[in-house]
């Protein structure tokens, strides 16, 4: 009787299973509760950040956007046609020679701006008069601009003019030939129109006169 007892004793020690498993489950739902909170905290937290951003990234962009816009606004272009040594102005020329084209541009602002010269192409607008009537480009040359006005410009390298306030520089030379080609003789006329960027607001230079003779 008694070691019966004793037996009955020792298997009833062990807790029931379903006590014993109450803990941990309630451990683990706590933490995934908790983890779930942090979550949604740093996701809330991301979100309020976005606007900061892109408000700074639009800042940014108007400031851009300004910059160039005041380029087209203080920014003056002059021409000239000059000898084959870029700089001894010249106003008449053989026929199969070659006319050259000195552009200067004078900032007006109170701040010095950067011209880039990089695609002549992209760049310089040309209206060239002969006898009163225009001329015109090439095929060749209109393929070229169709491409520059739907495409933009991509220059392999890119060079940067400072103008400083009320100075003038020499910013670039052009070749009319790679314009027009060979110039038959006659009385011509000049006017360019010089691009800052894509859509933008181009400006205008002076109008330059030289003669072709036979």
């Amino acid at each position: 009787m008694f070691e019966t007892n004793k037996v009955t004793k020792e298997r009833g020690a062990p807790a029931p299973m379903g006590r014993s498993m109450d803990k941990p489950i309630i451990l683990a739902l706590l933490g995934l509760f908790v983890a779930t909170i942090t979550t949604m905290t740093m996701a809330g937290q991301g979100n309020q950040q976005t606007p900061a951003n892109s408000t700074q990234q639009g800042s940014a962009n108007e400031t851009q956007q300004g910059y160039r816009d005041k380029r087209e606004k203080t920014v003056q272009a002059t021409i000239q046609s000059i000898s084959a040594d870029a700089v001894t102005p010249r106003e008449h020329f053989q026929l199969g020679g070659k006319v050259f084209i000195q552009v200067s541009m004078i900032n007006t602002g109170a701040e010095p701006v950067v011209v880039t010269e990089d695609d002549d192409f992209f760049h310089y607008r040309l209206r060239l008069l002969k006898d009163g009537k225009p001329v015109h480009f090439p095929k060749s040359v209109l393929d070229v601009f169709r491409l520059k006005d739907k495409e933009g410009s991509h220059p392999i390298s890119v060079t940067g003019i400072d103008l400083q306030p009320n100075q003038k520089t020499v910013v670039g030379i052009l070749d009319l030939s790679k314009w027009y080609g060979a110039l038959e003789p006659g009385q011509y006329q000049l006017t360019m129109k010089y691009l800052f960027r894509a859509q933008g607001k181009p400006i205008e230079s002076n109008t330059t006169t030289f003669e072709v003779a036979p």
